[in-house]
C-alpha cells in the first residue's frame, strides 16, 4: 500500500507531501493542472528510467509500508535507495511490481504482452501451490541447464585444443629420463671435467716417477747399484723407496678419468635433455616435466569434463521430465477455472454496459517457460455476431477500460491499483457503473484513480484536487484533499464547469449519496 509520497522539484511541483489511505482515492483537476505528474512521480520513484532531467535536484520518496523508496535526480545523474540502502533501478521495479499495478488510457501493454494474460489468469487459480511447485522446479531446471551449457561450452573450447595437446604429448613421450638421473649425470660430468683438467699433470707426475727414460724410480735404481758397493746399511735405507714410489703412482692413477663408457652415456643424456628443453621452449628440466604433466592433466581433465557433461545431461533430462509433469498439472488447474473465469469477466462487462460482450480464455502451446508450456489468451467480442479475437486487437478504448476493471478483480488483495484516466471514452451510466466496480475493487485493494468523470469522483472515499497556482514570478502545482461541501462543489464543477449551476450542484449531491 502507498502511504505517502514526497516530491521535491519535479516539474511545477516545488515541495509536496501527500498521504494516502486505504480504500478508494480520486485525483481530479482542470486540464493542464498537472494531474498526471503524480503517475510520473510514482514511476520515477519506483525506479523507471528518467526520460529527461530537471533543473536542480529532484527528490522523490515513496513510503510503502515495509519499504521506503528514494530517487534522487541531479546533474544528469540518478541515485536510488531502498530503505536507505543504495540499490539498482531494476531491483526497485522488481519489488514494486508486487505492490503497484498502474494503468493509463495509453497503457494497455499488460494486455499486449503474451505473458501478462497468463500471469493475471494464474492469480485466479484455486490451487496456487501447483504453480509454485512448477515455478520452483522450473527455476532449478533453468539453473541446471545453464550449468550444462557452461560445461558444454568449456568442453567445446577444450576439444579444440585436444588435438594439439595430444600431438605435443606424443612428441614428449620420448622424454623418459628421471630428474634424479639427470642431476646425477650433471654431477658426474662436473667431477669428470675437473679430472680431465688435471689428467695431464697427473700423467706427467706418473711419468716423472716411473716413466721410460730418466724417471725418479730408474735413477733410484741406478743409485742403489752404486751405493751397495759403498755401504750396505745405506742401501738398506733406500729399500722403502721402491715400495713408496709405486704406491704414489697407484694413487695418482686412481685420479685419472676412468669409465669412458659411463661418461659418454651421461654426456649423451645431458645433450638430449638440453635439446628437449630448447625444442619445448622451457627454462630447465624441471619445467620440461611440468609441461608434460600439465598436458597429461589437461587430457585427463577433458575426460572428466566429458563425464560431467554426461552426468549433467542426465540430471537436466530428469528435471525436464519433472517440469513437464508439473506443467501438465498446472495446465489441468487452469482448465478447471477456464469457464468460470470467462463467465465472471463477461458478467462484469455486462454490468458495465456491454450486454452482448463475449469473453473467452484460450490456450496455445508454447515452448517451456516460467509459465509452463502454454500461453493464455484473452479473446473478446463486443457483439455476439462477431468472431472472438485477441482483446488487444479488437476492443475500443472504452471497452478496454471496462475490461481492464473486470480483470483487475483478480489482482492480489492488498496491492495498489493506480488508474490514470482509463475512463476516457466513457460517460453517463457507463461511468457510474465503472465507479461502482472501482469501489468494489477498493474493498480489498488500495485504488487511486486520476479521473475527469464526476460519477467516479463522487464514489471515492478520498478526493484530492490538483491546482495550478500563479505567483509573482512562477507557477506551481499543488495537491490538497477536499471533503464535505467543498467536495460536492468540486464535483459540480466537473459537471458544469467553473460556474456552478444549481442543477449541477444538486446532481453532485445525488452522486455523493
Amino acid at each position: 500500500m502507498l502511504k505517502k509520497i514526497s516530491i521535491k522539484n519535479l516539474g511545477l511541483v516545488e515541495n509536496e507531501e501527500i498521504t494516502f489511505s486505504s480504500g478508494f482515492t480520486v485525483i481530479t483537476g482542470e486540464t493542464g493542472a498537472g494531474k498526471s505528474f503524480f503517475c510520473n512521480a510514482i514511476k520515477l520513484g519506483i525506479g523507471e528510467r528518467a526520460k529527461n532531467f530537471f533543473d536542480g535536484r529532484t527528490v522523490i520518496d515513496l513510503d510503502l509500508n515495509e519499504y521506503n523508496f528514494r530517487r534522487i535526480l541531479e546533474n544528469k545523474k540518478s541515485r536510488f535507495f531502498i530503505n536507505d540502502i543504495p540499490e539498482s533501478l531494476k531491483e526497485g521495479i522488481k519489488i514494486s511490481s508486487e505492490i503497484f499495478h498502474m494503468h493509463s488510457q495509453h497503457d494497455n501493454m499488460f494486455l499486449k504482452k503474451p505473458e501478462a494474460a497468463t500471469a493475471l489468469f494464474d492469480s485466479a487459480l484455486e490451487n496456487k501451490e501447483v504453480k509454485n511447485i512448477f515455478q520452483k522446479t522450473f527455476i532449478k531446471y533453468k539453473e541446471e541447464k545453464k550449468k550444462l551449457e557452461i560445461l558444454q561450452e568449456e568442453i567445446k573450447e577444450k576439444n579444440i585444443q585436444k588435438e594439439f595437446w595430444e600431438f605435443q604429448l606424443q612428441r614428449m613421450e620420448k622424454i623418459n629420463f628421471s630428474l634424479e638421473t639427470f642431476e646425477k649425470a650433471k654431477l658426474f660430468m662436473k667431477k669428470s671435467q675437473i679430472s680431465l683438467e688435471k689428467s695431464q699433470e697427473i700423467s706427467y707426475c706418473i711419468n716423472l716417477l716411473a716413466g721410460e727414460g730418466e724417471s725418479i724410480l730408474s735413477q733410484i735404481d741406478t743409485a742403489e747399484e752404486y751405493i751397495k758397493n759403498i755401504d750396505e746399511n745405506i742401501r738398506k735405507k733406500m729399500q722403502p723407496l721402491f715400495s713408496i714410489i709405486p704406491e704414489l703412482i697407484d694413487d695418482l692413477e686412481k685420479l685419472l678419468p676412468k669409465n669412458d663408457e659411463k661418461r659418454d652415456e651421461y654426456k649423451q643424456l645431458i645433450h638430449q635433455v638440453e635439446t628437449w628443453i630448447q625444442e619445448e621452449n622451457v627454462a630447465d628440466a624441471q619445467k620440461l616435466f611440468e609441461k608434460k604433466e600439465k598436458l597429461e592433466k589437461n587430457i585427463e581433465l577433458l575426460a572428466e569434463y566429458e563425464q560431467k557433461v554426461l552426468e549433467q545431461e542426465y540430471s537436466v533430462e530428469i528435471l525436464k521430465d519433472k517440469v513437464l509433469g508439473f506443467a501438465k498439472n498446472l495446465s489441468d488447474e487452469r482448465k478447471k477455472i477456464q469457464k468460470k473465469f470467462s463467465e465472471q469477466i463477461e458478467e462484469k462487462c455486462k454490468k458495465m454496459g456491454m450486454e452482448k460482450a463475449q469473453f473467452k480464455v484460450a490456450f496455445s502451446e508454447t515452448d517451456l517457460c516460467k509459465y509452463g508450456n502454454e500461453q493464455v489468451q484473452f479473446l473478446f467480442s463486443a457483439n455476439q455476431e462477431q468472431t472472438l479475437h485477441n482483446i488487444s486487437e479488437i476492443a475500443s478504448g472504452g471497452e478496454i477500460a471496462r475490461i481492464t476493471l473486470a480483470l483487475k478483480q483478480f489482482f492480489p488483495h492488498g496491492t495498489t491499483l493506480i488508474f490514470d484516466e482509463i475512463d476516457t471514452g466513457v460517460s453517463g451510466s457507463i461511468a457510474e457503473k465503472m465507479a461502482k466496480e472501482m469501489k468494489k475493487l477498493s474493498e480489498k485493494r488500495q485504488i487511486i484513480s486520476i479521473t475527469h468523470l464526476p460519477q467516479i469522483a463522487a464514489m471515492a472515499d478520498h478526493h484530492l484536487i490538483v491546482e495550478k497556482t500563479h505567483h509573482e514570478n512562477k507557477t506551481v502545482t499543488q495537491l490538497r484533499y477536499v471533503t464535505g461541501d467543498e467536495k460536492i462543489e468540486t464535483i459540480a464543477k466537473m459537471i458544469s464547469g467553473e460556474i456552478v449551476s444549481e442543477e449541477a450542484l444538486q446532481t453532485a449531491k445525488k452522486l455523493c449519496l
